[in-house]
């Protein structure tokens, strides 16, 4: 087993049980608001983030962040604190599960509000000469604004090097996309003539070695390209608003490619997981609230 296959396995299940933890944090009353999890989609953001570098590069997220963010910063105590409200806070307490910033990542709760900003950087980048990747997270809901269509059509004309991935979980909120989406998405990216790649798979060694590839032919080409990632998402929207049945989807955890393809590996690797986990929260269950902002 390599090294690297052993790492985006930690990746993921340390992001898994990060955001069950959350879940039960909240269950219990610990935790106040509201939060998105990205369970069952923790491949792509392993995946894909995997390949960036994480000095130069920028992520831009959305409301559903904690993957990308934990993947690219591995900052478990800092998030965690952000959400409970303690001390030491990735963002001091100010942006709670959604709003993230931490030098070159930025995370944002409305829909395709990242989109412009994030082409703004790659403009940049580019205007700098800069090789550095600005990559952009959305999902098949942020299809319905009009800034993703603005910012595809300027980052083509001006041939700005991003790299935008559309988590297509198939259901916005709790509308599924075949009530919300006339056409495809392939279809719509490709009338702005931006180059796209379309892959169904929750198995984070296939989106690692695809995105190193497109990844790499931005940096060469220093052209926009998208990369649509059919997976499912097997928590809720929020906390408990769905009514799907989780049995069909449960079918694609990224979690039963791991035990399958780890073998013995997988149990000590969870497990080790796990206590990492529960030794983040007993550190920022120590710390003290913050009384001002």
């Amino acid at each position: 087993m390599s090294d690297k296959k052993i790492d985006l396995a930690t990746n993921i299940l340390k992001i898994r049980f990060f955001e069950e933890k959350l879940l039960d944090l909240f269950s219990e009353g610990e935790l106040q608001g509201t939060t998105h999890t990205c369970i069952g989609q923790e491949a792509t953001a392993v995946g894909v983030v995997s390949n960036l570098n994480k000095q130069e590069d920028f992520i831009f997220s959305n409301h559903r962040n904690h993957g990308h963010y934990l993947a690219f910063k591995d900052d478990y105590i800092g998030l965690m604190s952000e959400i409970m409200g303690k001390e030491g806070g990735v963002s001091h307490g100010k942006g709670g599960s959604q709003h993230i910033h931490s030098e070159n990542f930025v995370s944002f709760g409305i829909q395709g509000g990242i989109l412009p900003i994030a082409g703004g950087v790659g403009w940049v980048k580019k205007l700098e000469k800069k090789k550095s990747i600005v990559t952009i997270f959305i999902g098949d809901g942020t299809l319905g604004q009009g800034a993703f269509y603005e910012t595809l059509n300027i980052i083509s004309i001006l041939k700005i090097p991003i790299f935008i991935v559309i988590e297509n979980n198939g259901i916005a909120q709790t509308n599924a996309i075949e009530n919300h989406l006339s056409g495809t998405i392939s279809g719509r990216i490709s009338a702005f003539s931006v180059e796209f790649e379309e892959m169904t798979s929750t198995n984070v060694f296939d989106i690692n070695l695809k995105t190193a590839e497109i990844i790499s032919k931005i940096k060469r080409d220093l052209i926009p390209r998208v990369l649509i990632v059919n997976n499912q998402r097997l928590g809720p929207h929020s906390k408990s608003d769905d009514y799907r049945d989780i049995s069909e989807i449960e079918k694609l955890d990224p979690i039963k490619i791991l035990e399958s393809e780890l073998k013995l590996e997988y149990e000590k690797i969870m497990e080790a997981s796990k206590r990492y986990i529960e030794d983040v929260y007993y550190e920022v269950s120590k710390r003290k609230y913050i009384k001002e902002y």
